[in-house]
């Protein structure tokens, strides 16, 4: 096939590390095959209220579903159910086209009716610019060894640019017309790919179980080792230069310990209420203290005098590993082990740790979790004001399914003031501007540019002759992730990298040599400023060249007598 590099061993690698299970290819193939001779029948038949194709989709365990599908939304749902005749119409063209432009005419006839009947009445007039999941839903089942299972057509865009950049595929998400030719053309890449590698192994169907599982490999690819070190060590922090994503992966990995799926903006409801009762988010800074975390005195009004008194008030910390105990408890009946309770503490450092922590510096050493790391805390002694259900009454201990996440930038100048006691009991991971860079993949049009802009910048930082600072002061994908927003800041006439430059980079720039002569910080941003500005300017002043010779050559061509 043209689309496809000869890239076998690499897809081989791939293969071995997604683990392809052939029980479970064999066992989605069965499925499918039941499936198949159910089809044009499932459109008719109803399971309960509403139609087969419809709860197979909201079933995620039937084989139908991925292992975690987006299932409809109540809305959704409630309004294909009522349309379902004219859904169920449009189905059967998709099933009976053979050619593929077929195929695609019958979607596009479904997106447009579930644009028009389903996501204009569940959110707006924002339908026209979203090819919705619904229909790729819909479409899939209804199509299973044509179209993979993967709903967002943004997961497809990454899933796509994942691949390219191991040099799997050459095609580019720009390449597709829609997500219909994406999904089409991941599953039948991957199908190709796998049977060219273990033709003994070849199954009809099957195949969208394989793109899902590379879907979640590359999506938990840089989550694996930080996953590995936090499941050891109980606390780490998250550490790097600024703008690199720090906080997002935090959250993606709190996500991903407690749903199995790190794209916590996109959870279907049940992981939405998992996730919520299952982590935390705070963040430090100077006045947050002791009372806001463990416990402490807070005024209340006393509705019975009508004055204001103090009543001892566990903190947001304290309250979480209440919630981890009861689900210890749970396991324990249930026999099964405790599920992990993620606790995220953004700009850590920003906080005044000892007197935040107190005693709890023992307590969530990874060596003394649970009771054997029990401590009294400095209300201990008001007993009367613990509820006699309180695991706590006595002791305070961290649980042992309680997991801590930090996140800290190096360069903050109170980095220097964190305890050693504390920093020894937490594992420290680093998130590199350069490992950052991936959050730029969206900017389709603008990517090849700021990218090349985004890495002469940093590492003009970082060079002795320019900038003079070390890799901890480079700037990440974030910084230059905001081009996206530049279109709505700046007039016509302006220079959208330029103004990127001007409100965005240039003041972090100067906040980095500040106390140095102004002289000096001058020579020196307009050194980094060349830099950000290398090649473009260059390959910009070339092609105006190569345009004004060659309309020199037609003038010539035109009027030979101009000379």
């Amino acid at each position: 096939m043209t689309h496809l590099k000869d890239n076998n061993m690499e897809w081989k690698e791939l293969f071995d590390k997604v683990k392809v299970n052939i029980a479970e290819l064999n066992k989605m193939n069965e499925t499918y095959q039941r499936y198949e001779r159910l089809l044009s029948g499932k459109l008719e038949e109803k399971d309960g209220d509403e139609p087969s194709v419809v709860a197979d989709f909201v079933n995620t365990n039937n084989g139908i579903a991925t292992i975690r599908n987006r299932s409809f939304r109540n809305k959704e749902r409630e309004i294909i159910n009522r349309k379902w005749d004219e859904v169920k119409n449009i189905l059967k063209e998709i099933i009976n086209k053979k050619q593929d432009n077929e195929k695609r005419q019958a979607y596009n006839k479904l997106s447009t009716f579930i644009k028009d009947n389903v996501v204009k009445k569940t959110e707006g007039e924002i339908a026209d610019s979203i090819p919705h999941a619904a229909t790729l839903r819909l479409a899939a089942s209804v199509l299973p060894d044509y179209l993979c299972s993967i709903a967002a057509e943004s997961d497809m865009n990454s899933l796509i640019d994942y691949l390219k950049s191991k040099g799997l595929i050459a095609k580019k998400k720009s390449d597709f017309k829609d997500a219909f030719s994406k999904s089409h053309f991941l599953l039948n890449t991957i199908k190709e790919e796998y049977e060219k590698l273990k033709p003994e192994n070849a199954v009809k169907y099957g195949y969208r179980i394989l793109v899902w599982r590379i879907r979640e490999f590359f999506r938990g690819e840089d989550l694996t080792e930080i996953d590995r070190i936090i499941r050891f060590s109980k606390n780490v922090i998250l550490t790097g230069a600024p703008g690199t994503g720090k906080t997002y992966l935090a959250k993606r990995l709190a996500s991903f310990m407690v749903t199995g799926n790190d794209d916590f903006e996109n959870l279907v409801d049940d992981d939405k209420l998992l996730l919520e009762k299952q982590s935390d988010f705070v963040q430090f800074h100077p006045s947050y203290d002791y009372t806001d975390f463990v416990e402490g005195l807070r005024p209340k009004q006393d509705t019975n005098s009508n004055t204001i008194v103090f009543q001892r008030e566990d903190g947001i910390f304290k309250a979480f590993c209440q919630k981890a105990i009861e689900e210890i408890n749970e396991a324990k009946n249930e026999k099964r082990e405790p599920k992990p309770f993620v606790f995220i503490i953004d700009e850590i450092n920003r906080g005044e740790i000892s007197k935040i922590f107190g005693e709890l510096f023992f307590a969530i050493d990874p060596g003394y979790r649970g009771e054997k790391g029990k401590v009294k805390t400095q209300y201990q002694s008001m007993e009367q004001s613990y509820p006699s259900s309180d695991p706590f009454k006595e002791y305070f201990y961290v649980p042992e399914n309680v997991y801590i996440i930090g996140t800290m930038n190096d360069i903050d100048r109170n980095v220097e003031s964190m305890d050693f006691a504390f920093r020894r009991r937490f594992a420290f991971y680093e998130i590199t501007a350069e490992s950052s860079q991936k959050m730029l993949t969206d900017l389709e049009s603008t990517y090849k540019d700021i990218t090349k802009r985004m890495k002469n910048l940093n590492a003009a930082i970082i060079d002795p002759k320019k900038g003079g600072l070390t890799e901890a002061y480079q700037l990440g994908g974030a910084y230059f992730k905001k081009i996206e927003d530049i279109k709505t800041i700046k007039n016509k006439k302006e220079d959208k990298y330029n103004k990127l430059w001007d409100i965005y980079l240039k003041g972090v720039l100067y906040e980095y040599f500040r106390g140095l002569p102004n002289d000096e910080i001058e020579k020196k941003i307009d050194l980094l400023k060349k830099a950000y500005d290398k090649d473009i300017n260059e390959t910009a002043a070339k092609v105006k060249e190569t345009q004004v010779k060659e309309t020199q050559v037609e003038k010539k061509i035109n009027n030979p007598t101009v000379s």
